[in-house]
């Protein structure tokens, strides 16, 4: 969410926010229970952030009490190789 090609930008974000540009969007990952899901998300975020795909990568686990239940990513540093993308897709299957 929270990028035009999903459903459009809140009005929250800072004006300076990669969101403002379709520069980022947040991911939040909603199966089985809060606590299951935050937790797959901060998994995803772990592997995301060692990829080093992305400016920023914030997230559950990360302090920042605005990210505690969704992975924010912005600023595309690169695509993902292919070895990348079957790594990601692993995570939930």
């Amino acid at each position: 969410g929270e990028h035009s090609a999903f459903g459009g930008t809140a009005p929250v974000h800072a004006g300076n926010s990669y969101h403002n540009y379709d520069e980022a969007f947040d991911i939040t990952h909603w199966n089985g229970t809060r606590d299951h899901s935050i937790a797959e998300t901060r998994r995803l975020k772990e592997t995301v952030r060692s990829m080093n795909l992305f400016k920023e990568v914030i997230g559950p686990g990360d302090g920042d009490p605005n990210h505690e239940t969704h992975l924010h990513l912005g600023g595309l540093l690169r695509q993902p190789t292919a070895a990348e993308k079957v790594r990601l897709k692993a995570l939930f299957n």
